[in-house]
Order: structure tokens, then C-alpha cells, then sequence
């Protein structure tokens, strides 16, 4: 947990910068520390009671939303079950996460993300050439039936809608550049046993690389206006332009040829915009944001 790097903070908020790798919440399945673990931990034990919850009333209830409904409880309650998370990233994902310290604080943000009054915007690097430079994907996604973990576009499913921007295009993209760049590592990849069943697969992953990659690369903008679980990667995928190295929707032997030079899917919150909450309207935008990480840096110098 050492790796959460706190952006910014005030008296209501935390923005962090999520590192690749940590899951943001607690789940049955998910035994490792989560961001959600960190949240309780940094602010205290003691700020999650009954107790303090009430003793401190007065210090958020400000906070609270004129037109606040408790279809899923009192902001007691929703901060009691959601301990601070007011949005999630993908597992992969690193970026710009907003955590609020109080309940006033955390529906004041939850009303914010349902009246679109935040804006986030991730760089993504895809596959391909996008026909234009700029658009919109407004396409219902709901989970895949076959598969839970997947997501997929659905006429039943709920309401997506991502906007992007291409800012970027690596056309003149050379398979044979990025070859002689990843020297080193394929070496040690490949070990000195040319025969052996893993430098086959990696002699044959390589000759398809001219193949996969004939469309070239875009790095993109991408603003989504709702938050749905995996909405960026699946709206992409959706346009045959699937993020790098994604497990899940980039496809088996691109995936694994992506890996060879980018570590995880390459996709990052850069910024976010949203209204301080100093009260129940909102008046003064805040704008945070959060540098592409290292990882991710280094696979897209890789092509420039």
C-alpha cells in the first residue's frame, strides 16, 4: 500500500493516483489489500463507527444535496457500506481515484457523478486507425452471458456513452524497429534453447507481429459520460480498436504479443474535474491531474 500516492486532499476528499495491479474494493473473492483497506486505514477505524458517525454530524451534514433522495439509504448509511469509494478503476488501471472523508462529502460527489457534473478523461493506446479523429460511442453494455467476467454490448443492457478524441497515430509504425528496441528482452525470453516448446511459440508470436499490427496504433482521449464496468475497453473493442495488451478484449495472440513491450492494458486516468463540496449547491470547480505513469510511458516511447 506503500505505492498510493495522495494527488491532493482537503478537509472533505482524497485524490490518489491508483497504481496498476491494486483492486480499489473489497470483495469475497479478493483476499489482497484493496484501496478501499488503505481508505479505512488512513482515516481511521474510528471514522466508520455509529458513534463518530453522529458525533460528527454536524461537520458534513452542509454537504448534503438540497434534492438529496434516500432511495439507497442515509448518507449515514451509504457511507457505512461504500467506506469513502465514490467511484472505482479497473484492477489494471491507474489514474486519478476520488475518495471522500465524510459522509456529507461522499453523496454530495455520488450526485455529481449521477448528474454528469464530473468529467473524466483517460488516455488509451489502441490498435488500429480510427476513420475520424473524433467522436462519440453511445452503445448499451451489460454483462457478457457466456462469460462474467466480460462485459458486452447489449440492446437490453444500460446506457453507455463515451466520447474520444484521437490525438496521436503511429501509422508508420515499424514491426521491425520495435524488434530491434525489444532486443534485450526477447533475448531473454527466447534463452539460448532455440528448440524448447516457449522460444517456438515466441519464434511464431513474432512472425505474426507485421500481421497484427498492420493497421498501426492511436493514442486517444477518451471522456467517458457514464461509468460503466469496463465501458472504455468494451466500446473501443466494440470499433476493432481494443486497448494494448487487454486480457480480456484485445484478442489471444495480440494480447500476447502486446505484452512483450506493455506490461498491462494501457489505459489511464489523467484528469478529473468535479465541484468541491463546500455545500449542498456547487460552486467552485476543482481540476485535478495526474501524470501518464512509468510503465506506460516507456511502452509508448517504444513507438515514437
Amino acid at each position: 500500500m506503500d505505492k498510493i500516492r495522495i494527488i491532493f486532499e482537503d478537509q472533505n476528499l482524497i485524490v490518489i493516483n491508483k497504481p496498476a495491479g491494486l483492486v480499489v474494493n473489497k470483495a469475497l473473492t479478493h483476499k489482497s489489500a484493496t484501496v478501499q483497506d488503505w481508505l479505512v486505514e488512513y482515516l481511521g477505524e474510528a471514522v466508520f463507527t455509529q458513534e463518530n458517525i453522529k458525533r460528527q454530524r454536524a461537520q458534513w451534514a452542509h454537504l448534503v444535496p438540497y434534492n438529496f433522495q434516500d432511495d439507497f439509504g442515509s448518507p449515514e448509511e451509504i457511507w457505512l457500506a461504500r467506506q469513502g469509494l465514490v467511484h472505482r478503476l479497473d484492477k489494471e488501471t491507474s489514474g486519478a481515484l476520488l475518495l471522500a472523508k465524510n459522509p456529507g462529502a461522499l453523496v454530495n460527489l455520488l450526485a455529481q457523478f449521477k448528474e454528469q457534473q464530473v468529467n473524466k478523461e483517460y488516455l488509451a493506446l489502441c490498435h488500429g486507425h480510427f476513420a475520424l479523429n473524433q467522436g462519440k460511442i453511445s452503445v448499451p453494455l451489460a454483462r457478457a452471458r457466456n462469460d462474467r467476467l466480460r462485459f458486452a454490448l447489449s440492446a437490453t443492457g444500460r446506457v453507455a456513452e463515451t466520447h474520444y478524441q484521437v490525438i496521436e497515430r503511429y501509422d508508420e509504425f515499424s514491426w521491425d524497429t520495435l524488434q530491434s528496441q525489444l532486443r534485450d528482452t526477447l533475448q531473454s525470453q527466447l534463452g539460448t534453447d532455440d528448440s524448447s516448446p516457449s522460444s517456438k511459440n515466441l519464434h511464431k508470436l513474432l512472425k505474426r507481429g507485421p500481421q497484427l499490427y498492420q493497421g498501426g496504433f492511436s493514442l486517444v482521449k477518451a471522456q467517458p459520460k457514464t461509468g460503466r464496468t469496463h465501458q472504455i475497453r468494451v466500446h473501443f473493442a466494440s470499433m476493432h480498436h481494443p486497448l494494448i495488451a487487454d486480457k480480456i478484449y484485445s484478442g489471444r495472440k495480440r494480447q500476447a504479443l502486446d505484452q512483450l513491450w506493455c506490461p498491462r492494458h494501457f489505459l489511464h486516468a489523467a484528469s478529473l474535474k468535479f465541484f468541491s463540496p463546500t455545500g449542498p449547491v456547487w460552486e467552485k470547480r476543482q481540476s485535478i491531474e495526474v501524470p501518464l505513469t512509468a510503465d506506460l510511458q516507456k511502452a509508448l516511447n517504444l513507438l515514437q
